[in-house]
């Protein structure tokens, strides 16, 4: 007769009762779902939407945020768009300034420039029908370099118009010479190559008292209208441009504004000043219709060759404080010798009611793109409780040209067979 071993029968019955006790005390895993509204994509760089998400959800959903966060930094050796994404879903789920300033330099990284220039402008500029009030803080002089460095890179300008200028710099109380220094040592950008487009960008970092050390004889007539600051040439006026306009007080008016450039701020014009340009004003012109003075900002102005200057001004005829989208506001470009005598006129952008135009300027040449905008109702001015409809139609587009003479001509595009 066989005789077996009770030694690994001993082994087995311990291993059994081992793993009994073992899965006795094993905690129960469960798995709770919890449902979160993230911040649209889309809205990542709106102001009113990022300032009301925070005021809405506050810390709520921080750690999931901070998970997303910690991805983002593991991820910066792999391809940058899974960065972008880890980057975006966490400010998607909690708005953060710090975060923010990240996602920018990985924009500028993968060369994203216009998305990195939405971005700044949200944080330097207020909410939305506010003075002071920004979705995060009151912007330092950093940041907004930040800006004017992906205004060059995005659309090769310094300021979008001198509005933005005095907003950014006086009326927050920097000096124009530190952000000027910023700009110039920042890595990113280079304006020492002889173009056009940075030529324009370092004629609008110079400070007043150095512009005026290329100002003509102050005692020559038409004072203002000689003194044309060389902006940039290259520019749009585009769907969220048009409707832009910069109101002095609260009863919506900014009548004879213009950028003095010797007192270095807004001030009221008069007949010797850029005011008496404003054809709408000039009791002589036929485009004035109304018997008061219409609202009005200056918005560029810039030397286009040795005998014509050009300007581009806003007329704004909205009803006070209606919302942005009902807006009536068209920009007209003038054409006018050195001494301020007008050879020609065009509106070049325009919103109003269900027309909507847009501009593309490059040096001589400019193309108008023409729109129609859709309303729940019919259109008039002071009906506010009418709504824009999400549907805008594309009407198509007309090319421009400025002549050597000042005069603006249609560019006839040639008959294809």
């Amino acid at each position: 007769m066989q005789a077996y071993s009770m030694k690994p029968i001993y082994r087995t019955i311990f291993f059994l009762i081992a793993m009994s006790f073992f899965n006795a005390c094993k905690p129960s895993i469960k798995t709770v779902v919890v449902t979160v509204t993230p911040l649209k994509e889309s809205s990542l760089y709106n102001p009113n939407d990022v300032s009301n998400y925070l005021k809405t959800y506050k810390d709520t959903n921080k750690d999931l945020a901070l998970d997303y966060y910690s991805k983002a930094k593991h991820t910066l050796v792999t391809p940058p768009q899974k960065t972008l994404y880890y980057l975006k879903r966490s400010l998607s789920l909690h708005p953060d300034f710090d975060n923010y300033k990240e996602l920018a330099w990985q924009l500028y990284a993968g060369k994203d420039y216009k998305e990195m220039n939405d971005l700044y402008r949200m944080l330097v500029f207020p909410i939305n029908g506010s003075n002071n009030n920004y979705v995060f803080s009151k912007p330092s002089p950093s940041i907004i370099i930040d800006y004017v460095v992906s205004n060059i890179l995005a659309y090769n300008i310094v300021w979008n118009n001198k509005a933005e200028q005095v907003a950014l710099t006086d009326n927050l109380g920097f000096k124009m010479d530190d952000i000027k220094e910023g700009v110039l040592k920042d890595p990113r950008i280079t304006l020492t190559k002889p173009t056009t487009e940075n030529r324009n960008a370092l004629w609008a970092l110079l400070t007043k008292d150095e512009k005026l050390q290329y100002y003509k004889d102050d005692s020559l007539p038409d004072n203002y209208v000689l003194h044309i600051n060389d902006t940039a040439t290259i520019f749009e006026i585009d769907k969220k441009d048009v409707q832009q306009f910069v109101y002095r007080d609260y009863a919506g008016s900014m009548r004879g504004n213009y950028y003095n450039e010797t007192h270095g701020s807004y001030q009221e014009s008069d007949d010797e000043g850029f005011g008496k340009l404003i054809m709408e004003n000039n009791r002589y012109s036929k485009y004035n219709l109304t018997a008061h003075m219409m609202d009005y900002n200056f918005e560029r102005s810039f030397s286009f060759n040795d005998s014509i200057n050009v300007f581009i001004y806003a007329i704004d005829t909205s009803e006070i404080a209606c919302p942005k989208d009902m807006r009536c506001i068209y920009h007209r470009l003038l054409t006018t010798t050195k001494k301020g005598a007008i050879l020609d006129d065009k509106i070049v952008a325009l919103q109003l009611g269900e027309q909507l135009s847009t501009l593309k300027f490059n040096h001589n040449k400019f193309t108008i793109t023409y729109y129609k905008r859709y309303w729940e109702k019919p259109f008039t001015k002071n009906d506010f409780d009418n709504h824009l409809l999400n549907k805008t139609e594309e009407l198509g587009d007309v090319d421009f040209e400025i002549t050597p003479a000042g005069m603006i001509e249609k560019i006839r595009k040639p008959h294809r067979d």
